[in-house]
């Protein structure tokens, strides 16, 4: 680094020898300070030296003065400046307290997180020149760079202790009894499921498994198409992504508003509608036109990296982000990075990204599911974790697994279905909501509820 950029680097020295120097004159403070410094905060590096003495001193309980810092330092094989070391007490307050010292907490952390920035841009800056890196790739790690980036006033602690947690679990728990409702997630639209999972949650991963035909994509919409009319009649604000790998964005949106018009959704397609049918597929464009729904057409490559980067764009172009939907996981490519990977390992990084991003953004994930080829042979039986395709890595990280079967199994033409509950990782599990499939109206309703079928 040369002397103009040493110049320009952001930081706060005065901050930096504040503290130190309190921490010099009253050791006790650095208990309570010690969370939330390291020594890549301070830029002065007789400062750094200074801090990492500290942070050894308190670990071993041991006293913090002007004599225990400059030899622990020494203890570490480097030169102790102590003329400079006591210096940094002149002019400190007899009193002080960490209260005291957090403005210049901040202070340090807030040039601290600006030098990371100009490493990280500079780091893009390269990198964006190299031929080898893809755009995904490049993005999701940027992403990632800038997210490790941590400013003490906005970020939460890793570590938490256990009266924290009582704390914040009963707050939370407070919150949900005053509202009167069991709904802990996004409402499903089907009541008897929400009943038995609290709705859709976030940071959860939900995958939701049917062999060809049984309308799988179809109950996704519907999931999306309920989530967005319960928060809209909450005059709640609601975002999603919904990435297809098997449709276009035309006909999923016929789907919708199959959804909304119960109109057979071939004759929207081929325009054979009456006047009554035109007004209603209007009015449903309208409402879909204002929902907070992003679509991507999967036709091209869609990655683990470029996952994160879309959901990350979503987040900051509509202020939110409140759930994803991937219609199906098989379909989604590796990073490329091992060309002679197994399917198997391919379907494990994908399915360890939808949960990273399901608890990273406390969203839930939606993915839809292949099932193998035995599965295609049962004719009798329920369909068994085993039957996902790349069954390992599922099981292990969703939190839970639902099979979309038929009623009856010899016969096609019975619309019946039966939405099984395999994995629950949070409460019941072998619960099965029984399910009426209008296909033509790319409708779903409880059997409970359908008075004619």
């Amino acid at each position: 680094m040369n002397d103009d950029e040493l110049i320009q680097t952001p930081r706060d020295n005065s901050a930096e020898r504040l503290i130190l120097g309190c921490l010099l004159f009253n050791g006790d403070l650095a208990s309570e300070l010690v969370s939330d410094l390291s020594a890549d905060d301070f830029f002065h590096p007789t400062h750094k030296q200074i801090w990492r003495a500290i942070r050894h001193l308190e670990s071993q309980r041991q006293t913090i003065d002007l004599l225990t810092v400059p030899r622990t330092i020494q203890s570490f094989n480097e030169a102790a400046d102590i003329a400079y070391i006591c210096a940094l007490v002149d002019g400190i307050p007899r009193y002080s307290r960490a209260s005291y010292l957090s403005t210049h907490v901040k202070l340090v952390k807030s040039a601290a997180a600006r030098r990371d920035l100009l490493k990280v841009s500079s780091w893009m800056m390269a990198n964006a020149n190299a031929n080898d890196t893809t755009i995904d790739d490049l993005l999701a790690e940027s992403i990632r760079k800038l997210q490790s980036i941590e400013l003490l006033s906005e970020t939460k602690d890793e570590l938490i202790h256990s009266s924290d947690a009582v704390t914040r679990t009963f707050q939370d728990l407070e919150e949900r009894w005053a509202r009167g409702d069991q709904m802990l997630g996004l409402s499903t639209g089907l009541s008897q499921l929400d009943d038995v999972t609290g709705g859709l949650r976030g940071g959860r991963y939900y995958v939701i498994a049917a062999g060809t035909g049984m309308g799988k994509t179809t109950l996704a919409l519907n999931f999306v198409n309920s989530i967005m009319t319960h928060r809209r009649a909450e005059n709640a604000r609601c975002a999603g992504l919904v990435i297809s790998l098997e449709m276009s964005v035309p006909e999923l949106t016929v789907k919708m508003l199959g959804i909304n018009t119960r109109i057979d959704t071939w004759r929207i397609e081929t325009g054979r509608l009456d006047n009554d049918e035109r007004r209603k597929l209007i009015i449903a464009g309208d409402v879909l036109s204002g929902l907070d729904i992003e679509y991507c057409e999967g036709f091209s490559q869609v990655t683990p990296a470029s996952l994160q980067s879309m959901v990350e764009r979503v987040k900051t172009r509509r202020g939110q982000i409140d759930f994803l939907v991937i219609d199906y996981l098989q379909l989604v490519d590796s990073n490329g990075k091992n060309r002679n990977e197994s399917e198997h390992q391919k379907i494990s990084e994908v399915s360890r990204e939808l949960k990273r991003i399901a608890i990273r953004y406390n969203i839930p994930v939606i993915a839809l599911s292949q099932l193998n080829r035995k599965s295609a042979d049962r004719t009798t039986r329920d369909y068994q974790l085993s039957d996902l395709r790349g069954s390992g890595s599922i099981e292990q990280d969703a939190d839970c697994v639902f099979f979309l079967q038929p009623d009856d199994w010899n016969d096609e033409t019975n619309y019946k279905r039966k939405f099984r509950i395999a994995k629950h990782r949070a409460g019941k599990k072998d619960v099965t909501v029984e399910l009426m499939f209008f296909p033509a109206h790319s409708r779903f309703a409880q059997f409970a509820d359908v008075s004619e079928y």
